[in-house]
């Protein structure tokens, strides 16, 4: 099985799914550096984003694949080392 990833297409799509579940977009857009605190996500809608992932690339994420983030930076490239371990697997 490949493992090649397109990391880019993947990130874009990690920020279009957090996008969805945000009542108003920061001006500037989503950029890595900004944090989920800022963005004022409950812990709803962080389920209903890893959710929404999971279907987007048949997978399955556990809490312990996804450990702490503070950025969507940081949150987009633990779920793309998550997806390139499932997809080599």
């Amino acid at each position: 099985m490949s493992t090649d990833i397109d990391t880019a297409a993947v990130a874009a799509s990690v920020k279009g799914i957090i996008e969805k579940q945000l009542d108003e977009v920061p001006e500037g857009g989503l950029k890595p550096d900004t944090s989920f605190e800022s963005l004022d996500l409950d812990s709803f809608s962080i389920v209903e984003i890893i959710f929404s992932l999971e279907e987007e690339f048949d997978i399955s994420i556990s809490d312990d694949d996804v450990h702490e983030f503070s950025t969507v930076g940081n949150f987009t490239e633990q779920f793309i080392a998550h997806l390139k371990k499932v997809k080599s697997a």
